[in-house]
């Protein structure tokens, strides 16, 4: 019986069979036909110190199955089980997955699919193993899509994994049991799932949006296009308005230009005429002067004089000749037509100018000299000196301006 003879503790199972427990240890002990009794302790090196000590207990709750009371828990045995302790290895399980303060529902026997929201992206995963034993048994575990390579070998029955990103994983777990024996690899997979605004439906509205900003961005910028189009038009329209203008207002110029130039040929015919006019007059006074010249020396043919009565007859039809106002009306009308509103502006201004200083200021105004002013008024040149003085006066001239330029700026 070995160590087993000194057992502190012996529980009845069957007929001729016995559980014998000595410090820790489990066996169980059948007597064979012959007196033989056989002890098998070695399927339940497991339990080793598993049970609480003074009150170890196994109850048969059927024919062929015992409950062994440990701490933890129980364990069942069946005598007709035959499995070799060498062969028989155990898999982890993947008790459940986390967000770290909410529970996830997920278990390896789900046939559901793992779906974690992402703002649940930071889980921890616990695992745990179906041995018992009174050594330690260690565990390494791989998050394909997260982790590079395998963890080192650790006790911990659990592991945090932060900031998951939205896609598949399969997380892998095996352990290595007191033995050194490594287990098969127990497998979950799961995915996390996007973020809010990258689910189809964000995504669609994204689209959505993106279709909206498209439409009325081309409109906008239709309508800036347009904008722009008509502020071209309208510039457009103003600067032919303005080079209208323009050309219109070049052409008034030159018509006014050649108004000017004709009204000015015109003034430069009349003042011409004018000009012929008044030495016309002077000709013909000049004329009638030499005619009263040559009657007082003519003789008859007896070679007298004529005498007074005919002298004086024939210089009263001079005089009157002298005095002819149709000449000066004459020269009166064209002069008007050559310079409008003189006479009428120093009639205005100067009313106290009589017929003669009119005359005076018209034959000045042509820069006539005085010798043929005094002509054509019938007077000695000191007359007429003595006439522009009295003009100046009733004129109001300073001393310093000159006459004629006084005239030509009426």
């Amino acid at each position: 019986m070995g160590s087993f003879a000194y057992s502190n503790k012996i529980i009845p199972a069957q007929a001729n069979q016995f559980w014998f427990i000595n410090k820790g240890h489990i066996a169980y002990a059948s007597f064979m036909p012959k007196g033989e009794l056989q002890i098998d302790s070695s399927r339940f090196a497991t339990l080793k110190n598993q049970m609480m000590k003074y009150y170890e207990n196994i109850n048969q709750i059927s024919p062929d199955l015992f409950l062994i009371s440990i701490d933890n828990g129980f364990a069942l045995y069946n005598p007709e089980t035959k499995i070799e302790a060498t062969s028989y290895k155990p898999k982890p399980i993947i008790q459940g997955v986390y967000n770290i303060t909410k529970e996830i529902k997920a278990f390896t026997d789900s046939d559901e699919e793992l779906s974690i929201p992402y703002s649940s992206n930071n889980i921890r995963i616990r695992f745990a193993i179906p041995w018992y034993s009174s050594r330690p048994v260690r565990f390494q575990y791989f998050l394909e899509g997260y982790s590079q390579d395998w963890s080192d070998w650790s006790e911990e029955y659990q592991k945090d994994f932060t900031n998951l990103r939205n896609r598949n994983y399969t997380f892998k777990v095996r352990a290595q049991l007191p033995d050194g024996t490594i287990t098969d690899v127990t497998s979950l997979e799961f995915t996390v799932n996007p973020p809010w605004y990258l689910t189809w439906w964000a995504l669609l509205i994204y689209f959505l949006l993106f279709a909206v900003c498209i439409h009325y961005g081309r409109k906008w910028y239709e309508h800036k296009l347009e904008k722009h189009r008509k502020i071209l038009r309208e510039k457009l329209s103003r600067q032919q308005e303005e080079t209208l203008k323009k050309e219109m207002e070049a052409r008034e110029r030159q018509m006014v230009q050649l108004k000017n130039e004709q009204l000015e040929q015109e003034l430069a015919g009349k003042n011409r005429e004018l000009a012929n006019s008044a030495m016309n007059i002077v000709y013909k006074n000049e004329l009638l002067n030499t005619i009263h010249e040559e009657l007082i020396s003519l003789k008859d043919n007896d070679g007298k004089k004529l005498s007074n009565e005919h002298v004086k007859k024939i210089s009263k039809i001079i005089n009157e000749a002298y005095n002819d106002e149709r000449d000066w009306n004459l020269f009166e009308k064209s002069f008007n037509e050559a310079h409008e509103n003189f006479f009428k502006k120093l009639k205005k201004d100067y009313p106290a100018l009589v017929p003669n200083d009119l005359k005076l200021c018209a034959y000045l105004r042509m820069n006539m000299n005085s010798k043929e002013i005094a002509s054509l008024l019938n007077i000695t040149t000191r007359g007429v000196e003595i006439r522009r003085y009295r003009l100046r006066k009733k004129l109001n001239i300073p001393t310093e301006k000159n006459l004629s330029e006084f005239l030509l700026e009426v």
